[in-house]
């Protein structure tokens, strides 16, 4: 797991390294302090959204990768990594620092794991960084 996550952040790096794209950045959801963080990496029309969430029922900190082709600022993601659920989510850019996300579906993968948010409802999130 270490491998793929160090091969998931050097390829962020290097698509940083080359030019940062308007969609680029570190983001929280408004209103869900306790979702944690989102990163965004725009490279040739491909999105990375990473999620990293606070500790878990036994400790652990989860994260999760998602990817999907961004046109317009809007972007279908689908798992890319994440050992815990499978899920799809619509996102929106509104603005260089606003985005809406929006859980289209999710299907746990971990039995003891609960998809964190509900499917069909927007949610605002604001890039930090």
């Amino acid at each position: 797991m270490k491998k793929i996550v160090s091969a998931l952040f050097l390829y962020l790096n290097v698509g940083l390294a080359q030019a940062a794209g308007p969609y680029d950045g570190i983001w929280t959801i408004d209103g869900l302090p306790e979702a944690g963080y989102l990163m965004t990496s725009e490279n040739s029309g491909k999105l990375i959204f990473v999620g990293l969430n606070p500790p878990d029922f036994d400790g652990n900190r989860r994260w999760g990768a998602s990817w999907g082709d961004i046109k317009d600022g809007t972007v279908r993601l689908t798992r890319l990594i994440n050992d815990n659920i499978d899920a799809v989510t619509d996102v929106v850019f509104t603005s260089p620092t606003t985005l809406t996300l929006t859980q289209k579906s999710c299907r746990p993968i971990n039995p003891n794991y609960v998809c964190s948010l509900p499917n069909g409802v927007p949610f605002a999130a604001t890039k930090i960084w």
